[in-house]
């Protein structure tokens, strides 16, 4: 009777993890489909909701790529007008771990669709700024955000910060990924 019970319990862990893998192969991906996921991490700046002229997006570009080179991290905005249903975090999570960025990084979303803002940060990125730093960053740009004016946000994001050290010698502050609507 004991091997027989064991067996019955055995065979319901088993069921269990045949169900978690169905669903880790069927339905997870499709969250992930959602989005472009053929960018190339070099160029920085993703601007689907097309918000930025050229002549901005290059400018952004040159300050993301500047930070890159000395923190040694990735730096990424990404505006969009379509979120495919996913929460703002959640893409910008997903549009950061599904494409081929280094481990550590700091991803802006601008998401129109919602007219939301987040900031997320992952390895290395989550020291850069902490909690407070982005609240601010956020405060003072929904003002311009409500008005149409959407610059301000991504230069304050990749503005060089005189108090950071280049690679891992930040302070640890709290990981983030935070954000707030601006309509």
């Amino acid at each position: 009777v004991f091997g027989r019970a064991a067996a019955v319990k055995k065979g319901k862990f088993a069921g269990a993890a045949v169900l978690f893998s169905w669903i880790a192969l069927w339905i997870l991906p499709f969250s992930a489909m959602a989005m472009d996921l053929s960018v190339d991490p070099a160029d920085r700046i993703y601007d689907y909701a097309g918000l930025f002229g050229e002549t901005e997006r290059s400018a952004l570009a040159e300050q993301a790529d500047a930070l890159a080179e000395k923190y040694q991290m990735d730096y990424a905005v990404v505006t969009i007008d379509d979120d495919e249903g996913l929460s703002s975090v959640d893409y910008a999570q997903d549009f950061y771990d599904y494409n081929a960025f280094a481990p550590d990084g700091l991803l802006l979303l601008i998401n129109m669709d919602y007219r939301e803002l987040v900031i997320c940060g992952t390895g290395r990125g989550e020291y850069i700024y902490n909690e407070s730093q982005i609240d601010r960053m956020l405060d003072g740009s929904t003002k311009a955000l409500r008005t149409g004016t959407f610059m301000p946000l991504p230069r304050a994001f990749l503005r060089k910060r005189t108090g950071l050290r280049p690679a891992r010698r930040n302070p640890p502050f709290r990981g983030i990924c935070g954000g707030c609507r601006f309509s």
